[in-house]
C-alpha cells in the first residue's frame, strides 16, 4: 500500500468541493478553520478530507489503515522536536496503526490474566468473551478517523476544544465509513450519552488500555525519567476518569510500568527491537496473551 500522500487518484468520485459532497458548505468550512490551526500537518487537514472523500467508499478504510502506518503519534514526535527527550529518535515513535495493535494485543491479556477482576467475575464466561471481541472491535476503528484528522496532543489542544476534535472526528467518521455503516453505528452507539451499560464499559475499558498502551510505548522507547514521569502523571489522571469500571488491574499496571523502569538497561539489552521490547513489557505487565486461533476471532477483531 503506498503512503497516504503518494495515493493515485484511480478510483476517484467528485471531488469534494462537487455536489455529492457528504458534508455542507459549513461543515467544510469548519474543517478548513481547523486545518489553518495547524500548518505543520502534509497533507493538511482540509486536503486529507477532499482526497479521502473523493475516494470510492469501499476504499477508504484501506487507505485510512495504510496512512495510519504513516502516521506518528505526535505527542512523541513533538517531545523530540523540542529537545524533550534527546535519548530517544523519530525512529523508535509508534504509529497510530500500531498503537491501535498493540491495544488490542493488551487487551487479549486482560481478559485472559485478569479473571479476579470484579466486573469480569460477574459477567461470565460467555458475556467476557462476547466483550472481548466487542473490545476489540472498537479498538480496531476508534482511531481511524485520525487518518484525515491527524493525531491531537495535549499541546494541540490548547488551540481547540474537545468539542471541535469531537465534531471534527465525527465528520471524517462520516466519510470513512460511508460504505461501512454499521461499522459507523457501533461507533456512535459506543460515543452516545444514552447508551448501555455493557457499551459504556468498553467504551471506558478501550480508553483506559489506550492510556496503559501509552505508557508501554513511553516505557519501551527508554526515555528520561523526567519524561516518564511526567508521562506516568498524564496516564494517571486520565486513569480517575473512568473509577466506575473499578478497573483494579489499571492502577496495578500503572505500578508495575514505573516499578519495570530500573529494569530498562536489561530490557533495551534483551529486545534490541522496540515492537519486541514493548510485546515483552506487555508480557511483563498484563501477562503472557493466550494462544487463540485468529479463526475464532471475527475477522475485524483479530490482531493486523
Amino acid at each position: 500500500m503506498a503512503p497516504f500522500d503518494t495515493i493515485q487518484a484511480t478510483n476517484l468520485r467528485e471531488t469534494s468541493l462537487g455536489t455529492s459532497s457528504l458534508l455542507t458548505q459549513e461543515e467544510w468550512s469548519f474543517v478548513k478553520k481547523i486545518s489553518d490551526l495547524f500548518p505543520d500537518r502534509h497533507p493538511s487537514i482540509s486536503e486529507r478530507f477532499e482526497k479521502f472523500e473523493a475516494m470510492a467508499p469501499q476504499q477508504r478504510l484501506k487507505h485510512a489503515n495504510a496512512a495510519l502506518k504513516q502516521e506518528l503519534r505526535r505527542g512523541f514526535v513533538q517531545r523530540i522536536e523540542q529537545g524533550v527527550t534527546p535519548e530517544a529518535s523519530l525512529s523508535d515513535v509508534e504509529n497510530i496503526h500500531e498503537h491501535s495493535k498493540n491495544m488490542r494485543l493488551i487487551l487479549r491479556r486482560i481478559f485472559n490474566s485478569h479473571s479476579d477482576h470484579p466486573y469480569l467475575q460477574e459477567i461470565g464466561e460467555e458475556k467476557k468473551k462476547d466483550m472481548l471481541i466487542k473490545s476489540f472491535r472498537l479498538a480496531a476503528v476508534h482511531d481511524l478517523a485520525e487518518a484525515m484528522t491527524s493525531d491531537f496532543t495535549p499541546v494541540d489542544m490548547q488551540k481547540i476544544t474537545a468539542s471541535d476534535k469531537t465534531k471534527l472526528e465525527g465528520l471524517a467518521s462520516r466519510i470513512l465509513f460511508e460504505a461501512f455503516p454499521k461499522k459507523l453505528a457501533m461507533i456512535e452507539r459506543y460515543e452516545a450519552k444514552g447508551r448501555l451499560r455493557d457499551e459504556r464499559n468498553i467504551d471506558h475499558l478501550n480508553k483506559v488500555v489506550d492510556l496503559l498502551e501509552g505508557g508501554v510505548d513511553c516505557l519501551a522507547m527508554n526515555v528520561s525519567r523526567e519524561c516518564f514521569d511526567e508521562w506516568m502523571g498524564t496516564i494517571e489522571q486520565g486513569l480517575k476518569k473512568y473509577q466506575d469500571l473499578s478497573l483494579c488491574f489499571a492502577s496495578k499496571a500503572l505500578n508495575d510500568l514505573r516499578e519495570l523502569r530500573t529494569e530498562m538497561p536489561n530490557l533495551v539489552s534483551d529486545y534490541p527491537d522496540i515492537q519486541q521490547r514493548r510485546v515483552a513489557i506487555m508480557d511483563i505487565i498484563f501477562g503472557e496473551s493466550p494462544k487463540i486461533s485468529s479463526r475464532k476471532m471475527p475477522r475485524e477483531a483479530r490482531v493486523a
